[in-house]
């Protein structure tokens, strides 16, 4: 038996629209599952990801990393080497891909 929420019971114009209400509110509890890694991290950690991915500057020089988890071969490219896929700009896989220090 599908409980109905509260939003639902305590506003009688919205009991047409259960249905669709209900499959929203699954939909962004399904949606938090997957970007908390089931509850492993929260909300905040997740938003926090630009912190650690992408384009950082160290005391060592710069740092590169992405996460594509599909992915066979990630390169950095640009006008620094002629938007060529050379293996000095290759990045490695560890965990996530990154290209640096």
């Amino acid at each position: 038996m599908e409980k109905t929420l509260n939003l639902i019971k305590n506003d009688p114009w919205l009991e047409p629209f259960a249905g669709a209400i209900t499959g929203r509110h699954q939909h962004v509890l399904d949606k938090e599952a997957e970007l908390t890694n089931k509850g492993k991290q929260t909300l905040s950690d997740f938003a926090s990801g630009y912190l650690y991915f992408g384009l950082h500057r160290t005391d060592k020089g710069w740092t590169f990393r992405e996460w594509a988890p599909n992915a066979t071969h990630i390169y950095m490219v640009g006008t620094f080497n002629n938007w060529e896929e050379k293996a000095a700009y290759k990045l490695k896989k560890t965990k996530e891909w990154q290209l640096g220090n």
